[in-house]
């Protein structure tokens, strides 16, 4: 095998790799999307009473924001 073959090969491994890790990624990344949409559909008109006080709002738009 000459030095090239064994450039070529190597670069061809290192490709894979990066697509397997890509493949995992989307993989996980789907079943996370997958598992938190049917919640935040069914949740999104629940009230908790949070809501109603100021001093929460102001705090959660404090963190939003920074």
């Amino acid at each position: 095998m000459s030095c090239l073959q064994v450039w070529h090969m190597s670069l061809d491994n290192t490709r894979n790799r990066t697509l397997q890790l890509n493949l995992a990624i989307s993989v996980a990344s789907f079943a996370l999307m997958a598992s938190t949409v049917p919640a935040s559909l069914f949740g999104m008109n629940l009230h908790s009473g949070l809501e109603v006080r100021c001093c929460i709002q102001l705090l959660l738009f404090e963190v939003l924001r920074s």
